[in-house]
């Protein structure tokens, strides 16, 4: 099995663990309180803004085209224009970005954004891959779970489950994934031991993001 993909399915024990929390689950039943989705919307952008940052210092040491391409495509993610499920839901609220960037950002927010921008300082692109799929692919695999039980089709935020269970985003998952893969292609074991150990990382501060929301 691929040093990646390896990765992955030690982590699907951490993604379920998030499935199961209480936030996701009132998420796909439609019995999360308003204000902890609002909760999570602010915390998710500036958890996100920092994303942004990181992907531009990749940009910066990015050596290849394709490195652009695909950096370019997460930044994707975070596009806040009119067909971005996300972003409607923060227009529907009201939730401007002076009012997101005024609200402090909860500890456990802080401990992801943080780590992700220690990672992005090594100027490694691995590194900062690594660092930045445990996000983006357990997203993929926890909203892919919702959507499979009937009662997220009449959730009020099924169009959130939808976005992030959507084909169109799994193969993106895929792409990013596979690029992953030969980019840590010629690594040394010590090398693979490392990018293990900060992919590891991210998973469980995933975790205790969607900890803090069901708290919260």
């Amino acid at each position: 099995m691929s040093f990646l993909k390896n990765n992955i399915n030690n982590a699907k024990t951490l993604w379920d663990d998030c499935v199961n929390k209480s936030f996701i689950q009132e998420l796909k039943t439609g019995d999360l309180k308003e204000s902890k989705f609002i909760n999570f919307l602010i915390q998710d952008v500036l958890y996100l803004k920092a994303h942004a940052k990181v992907y531009g210092k990749a940009l910066f040491i990015s050596e290849t085209l394709e490195d652009y391409r695909v950096f370019h495509s997460v930044l994707g993610v975070i596009d806040n224009s009119d067909d971005s499920i996300q972003w409607n839901y923060i227009n529907h609220y009201n939730l401007t970005d002076e009012y997101i960037s005024e609200t402090p950002a909860k500890t456990e927010t802080q401990e992801s954004i943080d780590f992700i921008m220690k990672i992005a300082h090594q100027d490694d692109i691995r590194k900062i891959l690594v660092a930045i799929l445990p996000c983006l692919l357990s997203y993929s695999y926890i909203f892919q779970k919702l959507n499979e039980d009937p009662l997220s089709k009449t959730s009020p935020y099924a169009n959130l489950i939808h976005n992030y269970a959507s084909q169109s985003y799994k193969e993106s998952c895929d792409y990013w994934i596979e690029y992953t893969e030969r980019k840590c292609a010629n690594s040394t074991i010590q090398e693979e031991k490392e990018l293990s150990q900060i992919f590891k990382k991210a998973n469980e501060l995933e975790l205790n993001f969607w900890e803090m929301l069901s708290k919260s």
